[in-house]
C-alpha cells in the first residue's frame, strides 16, 4: 500500500507455462512488505490458497493522487481562490399552471366555468462587477490507517478527523433583473341558456429590480472522512487509483449582509458527503457525488444599521421560473383555513386541529386558561375539524358541533351560561354542513342538511327566528326556513342565503341591517325584496352584505363609516351595490368595515378604518372598496370586530387592524 492505496502488479512467465506471478504490497515497517502468489491464475492462487511470502523490501515508485493524506499528525495546511467578472446574465422560463374552474347550481340553472389560468414568465438577471474570495485553512487533521483484509491481500483506508476554517466574501455591484408574464385564461363558461368562450390574455406585465449587495460568510468546521482506495501500477500512463470516501462535517456558519436586507445570522450546522477520488497517470480526480445538509441549528440572528436601511436603498426580490401547478405536500402544521373572532382569530390546520390567539378572558382561545395569548396557542381536545366559525365553534366531520368561550347568553350552545375555556359539545345538533359567523353578538347558528337552520343564544331581538324573544341555551329551528345555502349572524340580526338565490333576515333592523326597506324589527325570516341570484351572505354588526353570481355585492343597513360600500355614509334599508367591486370571490364583514378577496387574489376593504382594519396604511375611513396594501395571493379572507386577517397561498397568515 502506497501512500493510503492498494498496488497489484501481475506477471506472466511464458517459459515456466503460463504460471502468473502476482504481487501485492501490504504496509510494513519502514517500507513495503512484497507478498509473491504464484498459481494457474491470481483468482485461483487466492481459492487454493498457495501464497510464498517472500518479505522483499521494495521501494514504491507510484505515488497515487491522495497519497500525501497525513497519518498520525498535524498538518495545517491553506489556500485561496480570487474570482472577479465584470458581468453575467442568467436567463430563465417558466410557466404558472393553475386551475381555475368553478361550478355552481341551483334547481333551475346553472354556471359552470372550466378554465385555466397560464402564465408564460421570462425573466433575465445581470450580475454586474462580481468580486469574490474564498479562503480556507485547515486548523487541524490527524488519520489512521485501516486496512481491510481480503484474503491475501489488503485493502488499504483510513480514518480521518479535523477542522477547518472557510471564509468566503462577495461584492457584487449590483443584480438587474427584468421580468415579463402574460396572465392568461383558456377555457369555457356556461349556464342554461348561454356558453362563452373566455379564452384570452391580460395585460402583460413587466417588473424591473435593482438589487446592490455585499455579503460576507465565515465556516469553522470539524470533520470526520473514512476512505478506501485500489490502484494498478505499469509505470507511466498504466498507473492509476480509485476510491471512495464520505464523511460528516459539524460546524459553525456566520454570514453577513451589509447592504441588501442588512443583517447577520449564525447557524450550526451538520452535513454528509460523499466523494469519487483517485488518478490516472497524471490526471488526478475528485468529484463530489454527494453533498447534503442534514440539520441546521439557528444560534442567533439581528439587523445591521449602516445609516443606509430604508433610506433609498431597494429591497430587490427574487424570481422562481420553476414554479409548478402541482404544489409539494403541505406541513400537517400548515394552515388550512381562519376566522377572526371579535377580539380573537383561530386557524384550522392541515391536520384537522384549531389553534387561536389573542383575547381568551371568556376562554375564547380554547386552552383551557383565562390568560390571553399573542400567539397561536392548540385548542385542547379538538380534533377531525373540517371547519371553524369566528364566534369559536368548530365543525367536525361526523358533522356535529363543539363550541367555546363566552357563554353569557347561551351562544355555546351546551344548555347552561357558563364560560366554556374548552370546547363542549352542542348537545342535539346533528347532521351540519355550516356553522355560520357570527360578529361579536350573543347568539350562534348552523345550518344542517336538510337546508333547515337552528340558532341558539341571545333572542332580545328575535335573531334567532323562532317568532319570540326568548333566550335559548340549546338549539332552536328558525321559523319557516328551508333550503338555505349559508348563514350568518350579525350583532342582533341574522340572514341566511338561500338555494333559489334570495335572502332572508330577521332580528334587530332598526339600522335597516334586514334591507326589508323597513325598520321594523322581525321575529321571523323576511325577505329581502330585489335581491337575487345571491350565493353567499355575511353580516357585520349592523349591517349585512351578499355576494351575486355576477361576482358583484351589494350591502345594506348602517353605513355612518361607508361600510355599505356604496361612497355615501346613508343608512340604507334596500341592498345598494357597492361602487365599482367587480369579480369578487367571497367577502367578510367586520363590526364596521367590509371586505372582498377578487378573483385575482387581491383583497379590497371599505368603512370604518380607525385601528387600521383596511389595511392600506392609514386610519381614514374609506366609502368605497380601497385595495389592501402589499397584499397578494391571497386565498382566504376574514374580518371581524376591527381586525382582518388574511390567509395567502404560501400558507402564511397575515393580519391588521386593532391588536
Amino acid at each position: 500500500a502506497v501512500g493510503g492505496h492498494l498496488v497489484v502488479s501481475n506477471e506472466t512467465n511464458p517459459t515456466a507455462g503460463g504460471i502468473s506471478r502476482a504481487t501485492a504490497l501490504t504496509p510494513g515497517p519502514g517500507g513495503q512488505t512484497t507478498v509473491e502468489v504464484v498459481a494457474a491464475g491470481l483468482a485461483d492462487a487466492f481459492a487454493s490458497g498457495e501464497a510464498i511470502d517472500t518479505t522483499e523490501m521494495v521501494e514504491p515508485e507510484l505515488v497515487p493522487a491522495g497519497a500525501g493524506r497525513p497519518s498520525g499528525q498535524n498538518t495545517p495546511s491553506s489556500d485561496c481562490e480570487r474570482e472577479m467578472a465584470v458581468a453575467k446574465v442568467k436567463p430563465s422560463v417558466g410557466v404558472d399552471v393553475k386551475n381555475d374552474s368553478s361550478l355552481e347550481w341551483k334547481l333551475n340553472d346553472f354556471d359552470a366555468r372550466i378554465a385555466a389560468r397560464v402564465t408564460p414568465k421570462m425573466a433575465v438577471t445581470i450580475t454586474g462587477m462580481t468580486l469574490s474570495a474564498e479562503c480556507s485553512k485547515e486548523l487541524w487533521s490527524k488519520q489512521w490507517d485501516a486496512p481491510i483484509q481480503a484474503g491475501p491481500v489488503t485493502i488499504p483506508g483510513y480514518f480521518k478527523v479535523g477542522s477547518e476554517l472557510k471564509v468566503k466574501a462577495q461584492v457584487t455591484a449590483f443584480d438587474l433583473t427584468g421580468s415579463m408574464s402574460l396572465p392568461c385564461t383558456i377555457g369555457v363558461k356556461a349556464t342554461k341558456n348561454s356558453f362563452e368562450n373566455i379564452t384570452g390574455c391580460s395585460r402583460m406585465k413587466t417588473s424591473l429590480t435593482f438589487t446592490p449587495e455585499v455579503e460576507a460568510t465565515a465556516t469553522l468546521s470539524a470533520d470526520l472522512e473514512v476512505g478506501y482506495f485500489l490502484g494498478i501500477d505499469k509505470g507511466g500512463w498504466a498507473k492509476a487509483n480509485i476510491g471512495m470516501t464520505t464523511g460528516l462535517e459539524a460546524g459553525i456558519e456566520a454570514e453577513a449582509r451589509l447592504v441588501q436586507n442588512p443583517g447577520w445570522e449564525v447557524d450550526a450546522y451538520l452535513d454528509a458527503n460523499l466523494n469519487l477520488e483517485g488518478g490516472l497517470g497524471k490526471w488526478d480526480l475528485d468529484h463530489n457525488i454527494a453533498n447534503k445538509r442534514l440539520k441546521t441549528w439557528p444560534i442567533a440572528s439581528g439587523t445591521i444599521d449602516n445609516g443606509t436601511a430604508g433610506k433609498g436603498i431597494p429591497d430587490g426580490g427574487t424570481y422562481h421560473p420553476s414554479e409548478e401547478s402541482i404544489e409539494p405536500p403541505l406541513s400537517p402544521d400548515a394552515p388550512a383555513a381562519i376566522a377572526a373572532g371579535y377580539e380573537q382569530t383561530c386557524a384550522l390546520k392541515q391536520n384537522s386541529t384549531v389553534v387561536c390567539w389573542g383575547e381568551n378572558y371568556n376562554g375564547e382561545v380554547g386552552d383551557g386558561t383565562d390568560i390571553d395569548r399573542h400567539t397561536p396557542t392548540a385548542v385542547v381536545g379538538l380534533s377531525s375539524v373540517t371547519a371553524i366559525a369566528a364566534n369559536t365553534c368548530a365543525l367536525t366531520e361526523d358533522r356535529t358541533v363543539s363550541c367555546w368561550g363566552l357563554n353569557q347568553y347561551g351562544q355555546a350552545g351546551d344548555g347552561t351560561t357558563l364560560n366554556r375555556y374548552t370546547p363542549a359539545r352542542v348537545p342535539g345538533l346533528t347532521d351540519v354542513t355550516n356553522v355560520g359567523e357570527t360578529r361579536g353578538g350573543g347568539h350562534s347558528c348552523a345550518v344542517k342538511q336538510n337546508g333547515t337552520v337552528s340558532c341558539w343564544g341571545l333572542n332580545d331581538n328575535g335573531q334567532l327566528g323562532d317568532g319570540t324573544t326568548t333566550q335559548r341555551l340549546t338549539p332552536t329551528t328558525v321559523a319557516g326556513l328551508t333550503n338555505v345555502a349559508d348563514i350568518s349572524a350579525g350583532g342582533r340580526h341574522t340572514c341566511a342565503a338561500k338555494q333559489d338565490g334570495t335572502v332572508s333576515c330577521w332580528g334587530d333592523n332598526f339600522l335597516g341591517q334586514l334591507g326589508d326597506g323597513t325598520g321594523t324589527e322581525q321575529h321571523t325570516p323576511t325577505a329581502v325584496p330585489g335581491l337575487t341570484d345571491v350565493t353567499a351572505i355575511n353580516t357585520g354588526a349592523n349591517h349585512t352584505c351578499a355576494l351575486k353570481r355576477d361576482r358583484t355585492v351589494s350591502c345594506w343597513g348602517f353605513n355612518y363609516n361607508g361600510q355599505v360600500g356604496d361612497g355615501t355614509t346613508t343608512q340604507r334599508y334596500l341592498p345598494k351595490p357597492v361602487a365599482g367591486l367587480t369579480d369578487v370571490a367571497e367577502i367578510s364583514l367586520g363590526a364596521n368595515h367590509s371586505c372582498a378577496l377578487k378573483l385575482n387574489s387581491q383583497v379590497a376593504c371599505w368603512g370604518w378604518n380607525g385601528d387600521g382594519q383596511l389595511g392600506d396604511e392609514t386610519n381614514t375611513r374609506r366609502l368605497t372598496p380601497t385595495l389592501v396594501a402589499s397584499l397578494t395571493e391571497v386565498m382566504t379572507v376574514t374580518a371581524n370586530g376591527s381586525h382582518t386577517c388574511a390567509l395567502t397561498q404560501d400558507r402564511v397568515v397575515s393580519c391588521w387592524g386593532d391588536n
